[in-house]
């Protein structure tokens, strides 16, 4: 800004010295280097202020960029953590589905289990009444040969 400072107490210089000549008598040639001058000095003027605008433009495109581009990165760390989340979701359903199964094998084998112990009662039921048929078989046979 220090530039700008200086064109403008340089036009405020020259201004005042033209306004000095204007007042006094002094004839026209002596005003037209200072008027000059003045021109000059204010299209220097000009073109800081309009370099100083663009400044100020590009200062803003660049802070709305940092907001897009923050923006940017929380949208895609949201995304993830939506991603990782639904990943969650389905491993949770996953684990329901295998833990149901897992309980359904677990009924059936112990179905299965009883089945075989109801199975081992009648096998040990019809051996008793086969012993007792065969002692009954050997008693008669014992009563018939005596």
């Amino acid at each position: 800004m220090t530039l700008a400072k200086d064109i403008l107490t340089l036009l405020d210089r020259t201004t005042q010295a033209l306004e000095r000549l204007l007042s006094s008598d002094q004839p026209a040639e002596r005003c037209t280097p200072v008027l000059r001058q003045l021109a000059a000095t204010a299209e220097a003027a000009l073109r800081v202020a309009e370099t100083e605008r663009l400044k100020a433009e590009t200062m803003m495109v660049r802070s709305e960029k940092m907001k897009t581009d923050a923006e940017t990165g929380r949208l895609n760390a949201e995304t993830k953590r939506l991603k990782v989340g639904a990943e969650t979701e389905q491993l949770v359903v996953e684990t329901k589905k295998a833990g149901n199964g897992a309980a359904k094998a677990l009924a059936e084998a112990e179905k299965l289990q009883a089945e075989a112990m109801m199975a081992r009662s009648e096998k040990l039921r019809i051996d008793a009444e086969t012993n007792q048929l065969n002692a009954e078989t050997e008693r008669m046979k014992a009563e018939g040969k005596c």
